[in-house]
């Protein structure tokens, strides 16, 4: 595996459960050694089991941060930033340390300790002790695992633009598609340690999943959308998304630029007439492609003016006299639509 990660980049390491991402960031950082191989960071080399070359991890210059976050539980807030810091001196370390802390919002809780805080503090936390050392490159290997679905979307994108603005490289390690798309800016797939495909999130992702078993799809539905109209009194914003125009949440960016769109094919509602009187903005009619059944629930194939995932439960294709050809209407609710890259 060979990749070039550019300051402000971030990397994402994409697989299920085994396929060996952690491995592989426990390697980079000097935490396994591996039976053998070749292994360079930068121009510096720090493994070759030829040579018997074997730098170890505080050699490296690597920031890591694991799913545990390893707080030092005896150390403030501002204690563990500073423990990994090179030795400077005091007005170049504690200017270091207000950036930081500012940078991650961290801002008056400098002497709490880590079970004072909350789980995005102290993620935050341990990320920015991980920056503080100056690392070639920081490795997050998955950053919101122990968080709630709710905070992790609202966490995303603010960690996003934080690393850009501290210009470093970073690899992180993910099995959430969501998370894929919200943060990294290229993806790397794999399976079995090995390489299936690399380039941008959503066009891999969409590739990936077309060779895999529908179960594993946490997003079924991914998009390309271009905004047309942006109306923040109404807090939606008109996007096309193939031959068609669907209504989305407004978010900071400009009329014209693209966007990555997911939708979940739970939150796609199905009506066999003509639906009216509806608070829901998007309404698609189409006919069914598809039919598929998997755990207990049916997954449509929708041929609307967009191809749509759809899932029902097999009560409800009795009740609706749902088959193949069907023509129907999708009901998609505004906020049913995830922004991935925004």
């Amino acid at each position: 595996m060979s990749w070039s990660v550019e300051p402000g980049e971030v990397l994402v390491i994409y697989g299920t459960s085994g396929a060996g991402k952690t491995t592989l960031l426990k390697c980079i950082a000097g935490l396994t050694k591996p039976q053998s191989g070749h292994m360079e960071i930068g121009n510096k080399t720090v493994f070759d089991s030829q040579m018997g070359l074997w730098i170890p991890a505080h050699k490296r210059r690597v920031g890591y941060v694991p799913q545990s976050y390893a707080l030092f539980p005896h150390l403030s807030v501002k204690g563990n930033i500073t423990y990994g810091m090179p030795h400077e001196n005091t007005i170049q370390r504690n200017r270091k340390v207000g950036e930081l802390l500012n940078a991650f919002h961290l801002k008056g809780l400098e002497n709490r300790r880590s079970g004072e805080l909350s789980g995005g503090e102290q993620q935050r936390v341990a990320i920015a002790r991980a920056i503080a050392s100056n690392p070639q490159i920081l490795l997050l290997d998955e950053p919101f695992a122990a968080l709630d679905l709710d905070l992790r979307r609202g966490l995303r994108r603010e960690l996003r633009q934080t690393l850009a603005d501290w210009r470093i490289p970073v690899l992180m390690v993910s099995h959430d598609r969501e998370e894929v798309i919200a943060l990294g800016h290229r993806v790397v797939i794999i399976e079995n340690g090995v390489v299936a495909i690399e380039g941008k999130p959503a066009e891999a992702l969409r590739w990936w999943s077309s060779t895999q078993d529908r179960e594993s799809a946490e997003i079924e539905n991914l998009y390309r959308g271009r905004i047309m109209t942006r109306s923040p009194v109404e807090g939606t914003m008109d996007c096309k998304v193939g031959d068609s125009t669907v209504v989305v949440p407004l978010a900071k960016i400009s009329v014209g630029e693209e966007l990555s769109l997911g939708l979940r094919a739970a939150d796609v509602l199905i009506a066999v007439e003509e639906p009216r009187g509806l608070s829901a903005q998007n309404i698609l009619t189409g006919h069914i492609l598809e039919m598929i059944e998997s755990n207990n629930q049916i997954m449509l194939t929708l041929e609307c003016e967009v191809t749509i995932k759809a899932e029902v439960t097999p009560k409800a294709v009795d009740r609706l006299g749902l088959t193949i050809g069907s023509h129907v209407w999708a009901v998609i609710k505004t906020n049913s639509w995830l922004l991935l890259d925004v």
